[in-house]
């Protein structure tokens, strides 16, 4: 499911081919400078998206990374899964974590220059947060 940043961007990107292309049809003078010009633009979007992700999930690499070399110190023995969070609210510097021991309970954790920090969680009720005490 796309989410509202989504349809912004779509949206942004979307208007001006749609004017080069309405543009092209009703001016036949210039139809194929302007069909030229909506192929330049579409392919500069297209690589701007492409880009944009592939930056995010690198981001997101280096996030899980540190987490792992963090949950490794603090938390010698535990077994834990990381995920990437899909939620347009949160950056890609969050990481999501559920321990084998605690399957019904999701941590969020953040890195800020370099420092990983537990930023929240959730719960599924009747069950509580067991690694909650973070410096």
């Amino acid at each position: 499911m796309i989410g509202p940043n989504g349809v912004v961007l779509f949206s942004i990107l979307l208007v001006p081919v749609l004017i080069l292309t309405g543009t092209a049809l009703l001016w036949k003078k210039r139809r194929v400078l302007f069909l030229f010009i909506t192929i330049v633009v579409v392919t500069a979007e297209v690589y701007y998206l492409i880009y944009k992700e592939k930056a995010a999930l690198q981001e997101w690499y280096i996030s899980k990374d540190r987490v792992h070399e963090y949950l490794t110190k603090k938390y010698p023995g535990a077994d834990w899964v990381l995920m990437q969070d899909d939620s347009f609210l949160r950056s890609s510097k969050t990481v999501e974590v559920v321990f084998i021991d605690e399957p019904h309970v999701t941590y969020l954790y953040s890195v800020d220059n370099g420092k990983v920090s537990l930023t929240g969680g959730s719960v599924e009720e009747g069950y509580e947060m067991k690694r909650r005490d973070e410096e």
